[in-house]
């Protein structure tokens, strides 16, 4: 299943609550470590203001389920109740944090 393709205009994010998932190149490459449970994708674009297209595909590498979540819907949110877009951005920064973390210690190992 493609949670996200390369190139559409979508900014939607996708937290994974089960499964594995993998990021993949326009031919194929994979450009990612796989994403797991508790994990998120689609960040780029729900970030990218410009709506410019994703910058890979993912997808789902075993029965994966997520929870869909929209800019707009976040956006809405977060006027009507700053404290709740205040604490769904501090989440995901968490998440994303902890994700280059992992990286930046992937790297000083040697990249293994």
């Amino acid at each position: 299943e493609i949670l996200v393709k390369f190139g559409e205009v979508d900014p939607q994010l996708f937290f994974i609550l089960s499964g594995v998932a993998v990021a993949r190149t326009s031919d194929g490459g994979v450009v990612a470590a796989m994403r797991k449970t508790g994990d998120v994708v689609g960040e780029r674009s729900f970030f990218e203001l410009g709506n410019r297209g994703r910058t890979a595909t993912v997808v789902a590498e075993a029965p994966t389920e997520t929870i869909v979540v929209d800019r707009a819907a976040v956006e809405a949110t977060a006027h009507a109740c700053p404290a709740a877009g205040a604490r769904f951005y501090r989440v995901l920064a968490r998440i994303i944090g902890l994700r280059v973390h992992g990286q930046l210690d992937q790297l000083a190992d040697g990249g293994d």
